[in-house]
């Protein structure tokens, strides 16, 4: 069941945050504003190569480069700051109180931690969404597979950085995160953190297929069913898989801590 009480806090919360730190909101929105022209131009740059369109065309480049611009907006709005909280509260030893909370832990802590200074291009994304369909005359059905793929590919971000960013509880020799492009701060993390095998899945490929790969592939290029189910399947798979080990580091923790 949705605890819709708890998501009103924590957007109540949010807004809250934003207007006593209005320097930072325009910042962060100026940051991501940056980080987004500069992905344009790196496609568009592509482009306007003949070699590179003979695999890809003008119409796949722009569906995938809305695709990752709200891919990333969305991530950093409703899920960024939420694993960095749990890092923060078990590096300094504060998760106890949270954890007596009669809730579902990481749901609590991206419904309190969302961050709205993503908000604006968040809904900047979201309109090039509209525009480019719109355009495009893409089908009702597909745009909306589109959307949804899309925020499928934000949980499957959100599900590597909880993975990664629980290793905290086996571990307090972490890099300190800072706010850029959420692939890095997926791939900041400590190289032995994981073994081989399981960096080159969380890093490489996971992220170029199911973040942004095949999402855009589907709208872009063909519809396929079968990677349109392998997308589900993924997602569900990472965010029982990032559960399982929450749960197993939260009775590390409480054995570690007692």
């Amino acid at each position: 069941m949705i605890d819709y009480p708890l998501i009103r806090l924590g957007f109540y919360q949010s807004v809250s945050i934003a207007k006593k730190n209005p320097v930072n909101f325009w910042v962060s929105a100026l940051v991501n504003f940056i980080y987004g022209v500069t992905q344009g131009i790196f496609w568009w740059a592509l482009s306007q190569h003949s070699q590179f369109l003979g695999f890809m065309s003008q119409h796949y480049l722009l569906v995938f480069f809305v695709t990752v611009v709200c891919v990333d907006n969305l991530y950093m709005m409703l899920f960024g700051q939420s694993s960095m909280e749990l890092q923060r509260r078990v590096h300094n030893m504060k998760l106890d109180t949270h954890l007596l909370l009669p809730v579902h832990l990481p749901f609590f802590y991206v419904a309190t931690s969302i961050s709205l200074q993503h908000a604006m291009l968040t809904s900047a994304a979201l309109l090039s969404f509209i525009v480019l369909h719109i355009t495009l005359t893409t089908p009702l059905w597909l745009a909306l597979v589109h959307l949804l793929v899309i925020v499928e590919g934000s949980i499957v971000l959100a599900a590597i950085s909880w993975i990664y960013r629980s290793s905290i509880f086996w571990t307090n020799a972490l890099v300190a995160m800072r706010h850029s492009n959420p692939s890095f701060k997926v791939m900041i993390r400590p190289l032995d953190a994981f073994d081989g095998v399981a960096r080159l899945i969380f890093l490489f490929l996971i992220p170029c297929l199911f973040i942004t790969g095949v999402p855009a592939w589907l709208v872009g290029k063909q519809f396929d069913w079968t990677w349109f189910a392998a997308q589900n399947v993924v997602v569900c798979l990472l965010v029982c898989l990032a559960n399982h080990i929450f749960i197993i580091g939260t009775r590390r923790y409480g054995r570690v801590t007692t």
